[in-house]
């Protein structure tokens, strides 16, 4: 198996792309440790990995607070004294507004989380990645990140900053042996999307069946994906099969077409 003995930290695993990609990861071998605020949702989904045979834990984090994200990474050091891969896939949709209508307080918890929290966690993981040499981190970011999205201006932001600061921090670590890439997924199944599909709808008294197909009209692939495949391609970044790969983004979105 590709990760036979390593250790993969999974931050927001418990749901949705997540927890595909926590699946997808104890498949190949990796001791997973899964990080997010919902206990229930960790419980669930390191239960059903331990039902498969494979090794998971769960230590409940709230990665926009760097006294929790410090204690998490200490717990990892103590239980296994060393990391090999993070993924940082946490984050929220934050408020459907127009910029001229943004609760500020939604904005700032919106880029707390999204990209302030991952740089906390890729901190804290390289004074572990470092001293060994080798490691490799991947970002989740968004569609959104890399041409906008309407009414939806800080999950934007956020992820198109969490795009540059891949990049950005391939370049600072790559002589360490790290490598540092990002995957911005396009219209994915879940339960997320439906929210936010339900969110525009209101704001802009659209049908959701319009949205949809809206939506649909403008993938090559002419459907959604599936979580699962968003995991196959972190999978992939964090094996030796992409081992001269560093500071991209891989759009998985089925062939979005921009017209």
């Amino acid at each position: 198996m590709e990760f036979e003995g390593k250790i993969a930290l999974i931050t927001g695993g418990g749901m949705g792309i997540g927890s595909a990609i926590s699946h997808a990861f104890s498949k190949e071998g990796a001791i997973v440790m899964i990080a997010s605020r919902n206990e229930n949702n960790l419980q669930s989904i390191v239960s059903k990995i331990q039902d498969n045979g494979a090794q998971a834990f769960f230590f409940k984090t709230d990665i926009s607070s760097y006294d929790q994200v410090q204690k998490l990474m200490f717990h990892i050091k103590a239980e296994f004294g060393k990391l090999d891969i993070l993924v940082n896939n946490t984050g929220i949709a934050g408020p459907t507004a127009s910029v001229e209508a943004m609760p500020i307080q939604e904005w700032q918890q919106t880029l707390d989380t999204n990209l302030t929290g991952a740089m906390l966690c890729a901190k804290e993981a390289l004074q572990l990645m470092i001293p060994q040499s080798a490691g490799a981190i991947i970002n989740i970011a968004a569609g959104a990140g890399v041409h906008g999205f309407m009414l939806r201006s800080p999950y934007s932001v956020s992820k198109a900053g969490l795009i540059n600061l891949t990049k950005t921090m391939a370049m600072e670590v790559g002589k360490n042996n790290i490598r540092v890439n990002c995957i911005s997924p396009g219209p994915v199944e879940s339960e997320r999307a439906k929210n936010v599909i339900a969110a525009k709808s209101k704001a802009l008294k659209i049908p959701i069946e319009n949205i949809i197909r809206e939506k649909t009209e403008k993938i090559a692939l002419g459907r959604f994906l599936l979580p699962e495949e968003v995991a196959n391609v972190a999978v992939f970044l964090a094996s030796e099969k992409s081992s001269g790969i560093t500071g991209q983004n891989i759009n998985v979105d089925g062939g979005v077409l921009y017209r």
